[in-house]
């Protein structure tokens, strides 16, 4: 509604304004007419007049565009070789003599999107000189005694024909000259009426446009068109034309030339001629073309006259690039005498170049290298990396004044410092301690150089610092990095790797949306990045090991078996499999791993260069570092590198270490071998630590054993509990301490756990079972997705039953005779750290498991045999494996199938059963067709009936 009345406002106005120009040009005669007639009645006349005598078609002005020319969008392109293209980093990309794109002619494109039809003009001011003629039409309006308008047309004889005047000859006269003849007409012949007069529709011309036109022919254009839209109205130029001798003939003589140049590079249109009937636009052969690439504005192949040099053609190029290397310029010139081409070595000047140029040159002009002088490069984990202006005579003081300037956990004894030796160009490093020279004690000032570079590490690292960083297949360049957030590193590892995605932009950029309805979802492929302060890149399982050990994340946990039955494609199957060899991997991965192994890929670069960069002495210019240190590892050999340096690289000593012997195990090479040789040192003695260490030096540094080990004894003992444990303390002895067994211990049912076995059968049995799901997986593959139903079932229903198996509370028990130890009859057992001793009260039981109706356990008979005792449970079930039927002893022990077979001796017999004792009653594996039964499973199924009787017996 606002738009409205202000669009109802301007147009009441400007029909005012309208009156009141009208009104100023109407004698005073006409205006006491006008006042007697009413003066809105004479205005509503004329506009009743102006509607029953509308102008002819071509007076109409067009308001909106041709719709052969479309809007078009400017794309501006982001240059990537604006500035210095190295980086963070002194490394210089080549620079190849070559270039990749290939030049064109140049100002041929201007007519590449030339219309195929030419409008013709009609919103060209009409100027006062042009010289009107048969054709043209004039607008005439009278006022006064007589109100009336005609548009009239000049005619072959010249005139115009006004009603009631008669005719008025203009042709000939200019436009001025015309509109005082028909005024002066109209005056002298209607007395009491006036007459205004301007040009309407132009009469039209025809030009030929011959030569190297893209269409040559003849053309109708405006009589107000000039040269270059007769040219224009052909299509333009061919490459085969010139652009800078462009000929206007006129009765068979040259009257101008046109040099397009002039218009394309300086925007004259001084010598763009207006043309006349008749006229003959000609494009005569391009003449001297030169090439030019390379770091210039404009590259591009450029007419030259005959009397321009290499300045001109610099000027038509747009002046060089900034990066553009005056000293290594050549031109390609062809050589007629040997048949090819010679290259001209050129170096030019940013004022004056006067080399003469022949048709054919190419001239190239090539980029400075991407070289950073004056500068340090500071990277690894620095609060602000990149590079730093360098002066000569700059203090390492200057680049690190206080402890403000470091990251936090900043390792302050270990920087390190590369510098290139300009004459032989290998590298030599250094090293500086934080610490001391940021002291105000110290006197240490270190001198940097041009391009060194300064390395800094990391003391500990957490993973929280861990960033993610979301890259999406479909949108390179569109990557997306999150805060160091816990939540979502964990969720993003767990994710699934697929997400829909709307392609809106897409679309709705090619016109393909109309409305909600058409928005197309499409799958987008993941990727995630996982950063440290964007020096140290982390792999997956690296991130899922760290935030598993934190305690942000679940351990991965094992495949159930029955999953294994429901693949039914590939992608499946692939998630299964990497899910299967998630089981095995799950060792820790705390703040000092992760700490060592970002350290690690941030000195890797240094190592790589000191290890393939040629030696004098033909040895590697490093020191090793092991034992009681943070980071053990390969380091540097700095310059003047002392055995308290070396320490330094590796993080330093851990608590605990025996500084009084340090070992340096020095190797020299004699004859075919090295001999090596082994140094004390004491790190008590300064004199030591200021010990000058060499090439391939390996440094130990002891550790002493300060560990405080202790040992479980719990159940039937008088004072149960934790007890800490000497050097080479023994099972009976810590029995002893405990105050004995109580009247109702159990020695023989006693349950004795390793955690050094635990460990090794959990990651053994992790294995195990890794192994078989990945072979039943593959087998099911082979046999196509559905068949082999049946091994496939039978080996599923196995495995269901070892998914529970690795409890770690069930394994680890190591078989002992209690009483021969009390009694001093068998060997007694030394103890070590986390081991755990139970002792039961008597048992009264005897257990059956495995194969049978209802396992259980029953009390002890002893009447009863083993098959009276598996008749109690029901009996075998039709899975059971009669002929393998085994016994677990209440201490652990076991006794085979064969003794309890059939026809054994013992199977029907009672005398060998004992309180604690477990029958085991095994599935039976057939053989199958697919997969074949391992020593693992039978490991595993022994594992479980070994757990279930450690159970029973508590």
């Amino acid at each position: 509604m606002y738009k409205m009345r202000i669009s109802i406002s301007q147009g009441i106005s400007g029909l005012i304004a309208i009156a009141i120009m009208a009104f100023s040009f109407i004698s005073q005669e006409a205006r006491s007419q006008l006042a007697s007639l009413g003066d809105i009645e004479i205005f509503r006349e004329m506009q009743e007049a102006q509607k029953e005598k509308p102008l002819l078609e071509e007076d109409q002005v067009e308001n909106e565009q041709d719709n052969s020319i479309k809007s078009k969008i400017q794309i501006i392109e982001s240059s990537s070789e604006f500035g210095y293209q190295g980086g963070n980093s002194f490394r210089n990309r080549p620079k190849p003599k070559e270039f990749k794109d290939n030049v064109v002619y140049f100002g041929y494109d201007y007519f590449t999107d030339a219309p195929a039809t030419y409008a013709m003009l009609s919103n060209i001011p009409v100027q006062s000189d042009y010289i009107v003629g048969p054709g043209d039409n004039f607008k005439v309006i009278i006022y006064g005694n007589k109100n009336n308008q005609w548009t009239l047309e000049v005619t072959k004889n010249g005139d115009i024909s006004i009603p009631e005047i008669g005719p008025i000859p203009v042709s000939g006269l200019s436009y001025q000259d015309s509109i005082t003849a028909i005024q002066k007409a109209v005056s002298s012949k209607m007395i009491g009426t006036e007459a205004t007069v301007s040009l309407g529709a132009l009469r039209s011309i025809s030009v030929f446009v011959l030569g190297e036109a893209f269409q040559p022919g003849m053309y109708t254009v405006s009589s107000l068109s000039t040269l270059t839209n007769a040219i224009f109205a052909s299509g333009g130029i061919r490459t085969s034309g010139s652009l800078r001798n462009i000929q206007l003939k006129r009765n068979g003589e040259v009257i101008s030339t046109f040099d397009f140049y002039d218009l394309l590079l300086k925007g004259d249109t001084s010598s763009d001629a207006r043309l006349k009937p008749g006229d003959v636009v000609f494009i005569p052969p391009i003449t001297k073309t030169i090439g030019i690439a390379g770091e210039v504005r404009r590259p591009a192949i450029y007419e030259l006259n005959e009397d321009e040099d290499l300045n001109d053609l610099i000027d038509y190029a747009g002046y060089f690039n900034p990066k553009a290397d005056f000293s290594s310029v050549s031109l390609e010139r062809i050589n007629y005498e040997n048949g090819g081409y010679q290259l001209i070595p050129l170096e030019l000047n940013e004022n004056e170049n006067n080399f003469e140029l022949k048709d054919g040159d190419f001239l190239k002009v090539y980029s400075i290298t991407d070289s950073m002088n004056e500068a340090i490069l500071v990277s690894g984990h620095a609060e602000k990396p990149g590079l730093y202006p360098w002066r000569d005579g700059m203090l390492m003081s200057e680049v690190i004044a206080s402890y403000q300037d470091l990251l936090p956990m900043t390792d302050l004894n270990y920087v390190l410092i590369k510098r290139k030796n300009e004459d032989s160009g290998l590298f030599t490093f250094y090293q500086i301690d934080i610490e001391r020279a940021l002291s105000k004690k110290s006197d240490n000032k270190f001198e940097l150089q041009d391009q060194d570079e300064l390395l800094f590490f990391p003391s500990l690292l957490s993973p929280e610092l861990i960033t993610t960083e979301l890259v999406e297949e479909n949108y390179e360049g569109r990557d997306m990095e999150f805060e160091a957030s816990m939540t979502y590193l964990a969720t993003s590892l767990n994710r699934e790797q697929f997400i829909t995605t709307i392609e809106y932009e897409e679309q709705q950029a090619m016109g393909e949306l109309s409305n909600a309805d058409d928005l197309v979802a499409t799958p987008t492929k993941l990727f995630y990045q996982y950063n440290i302060y964007n020096y140290c890149k982390l792999p997956q399982k690296i991130v899922r090991k760290a935030l598993a050990t934190a305690g942000y994340m679940d351990e991965p946990e094992n495949v159930s078996a029955t999953q294994l039955r429901y693949i039914t494609n590939q992608d499946e199957l692939q998630t299964l499999l990497t899910n299967i060899d998630r089981e095995g991997n799950k060792e820790t991965f705390d703040d000092v791993s992760l700490t060592t192994f970002c350290r690690d890929q941030i000195i890797k670069p240094f190592m790589d260069i000191i290890l393939r960069q040629p030696s004098s002495a033909q040895t590697k210019r490093v020191v090793s570092v092991f034992g009681n240190v943070f980071f053990p590892g390969q380091y540097p050999l700095s310059e003047g590198m002392t055995l308290l340096d070396a320490i330094n690289a590796a993080g330093g000593l851990k608590e605990s270490s025996y500084s009084s012997e340090i070992e340096i195990i020095r190797n020299n090479k004699r004859g075919k071998e090295y001999d090596s040789r082994n140094l004390s040192f004491d790190s008590g003695n300064r004199n030591s630590l200021n010990q000058a260490v060499e090439a391939m030096d390996i440094i130990n540094i002891k550790q002493l054993a300060t560990e405080i080990r202790t040992v479980e004894i719990t159940g039937e003992v008088y004072f149960p509990g934790v007890y800490p444990i000497s050097k080479n303390e023994t099972l009976s002895q810590v029995i002893n301490r405990a105050g004995g067994f109580t009247s109702d211990a159990s020695a023989m049912a006693a349950s004795f756990t390793r955690e050094s076995i635990k460990q090794a059968e959990l990651k053994r049995i992790g294995q195990a079972q890794a192994e078989l799901r990945r072979s039943l997986i593959l087998s099911s593959q082979k046999q196509g997705f559905g068949e082999a139903a049946g091994d496939i079932s039978q080996l599923t229903n196995l495995l269901s039953g070892t998914d529970n198996i690795n409890q770690s509370e069930l394994l680890g028990r190591m078989v002992v005779d209690l009483d021969g130890i009390m009694q001093r009859n068998v060997t007694d057992v030394s103890l070590e750290d986390g081991d755990r001793l139970h002792i039961p009260k008597k048992p009264q039981t005897i257990s059956v498991i495995g194969e049978v109706y209802v396992p259980n356990a029953h009390l002890f008979s002893e009447n009863n045999s083993v098959d009276e005792y598996i008749r109690l449970s029901g009996g075998q079930n039709d899975f059971a494996d009669n002929d393998n039927i085994y016994l677990v002893k209440a201490d652990g022990s076991i006794v085979s199938p064969d003794q309890l077979s059939a026809s054994g001796f013992f199977r029907g017999r009672s005398d060998k059963l004992q309180p604690g004792d477990t029958i085991v009653v095994p599935l039976n594996l057939s053989t199958f067709s697919s997969i074949r039964a391992t020593t693992e499973l039978t490991q595993i199924i022994y594992q479980m009936a070994l757990a279930a009787a450690a159970v029973n017996s508590f």
